[in-house]
């Protein structure tokens, strides 16, 4: 599990010979980009969370690469990965649960939906 500071340019450059391989953000501790050897790149963030009372390591999928500018809208960059694990890490800390941050609620995303007709 190699560590490095993940910037674009290192998120564009990484590979893998592995079926998948995770790196990790020296940046931001429990940040990674997992690669797979097709050349998907996902980021993920890993945190202990609190579960029946005890502290268990878990990851988390944040979302796709946006590879190129052209491909925004069909995937995270970096600066939103980023800030994404960073809410992830925090509610895990605070003893909530994670995935209500990668997840909005349905009436979270009603009010969105709404807002935009």
């Amino acid at each position: 599990m190699p560590s490095k500071r993940i910037t674009v340019p290192t998120v564009e450059y990484l590979k893998t010979d592995k079926v998948q391989e995770d790196f990790w953000d020296t940046l931001t501790p429990g940040f990674g980009v997992r690669v797979t050897k097709g050349g998907r790149k996902t980021f993920v963030v890993m945190t202990r969370v609190l579960v029946a009372g005890q502290w268990k390591k878990r990851r988390y999928t944040i979302g796709r690469y946006a590879e190129g500018v052209d491909h925004e809208d069909q995937g995270l960059d970096l600066k939103t990965a980023r800030d994404r694990a960073k809410a992830v890490i925090a509610a895990a800390g605070d003893g909530r649960d994670p995935q209500e941050v990668l997840q909005p609620s349905p009436r979270d995303e009603m009010v969105e939906r709404s807002a935009n007709c």
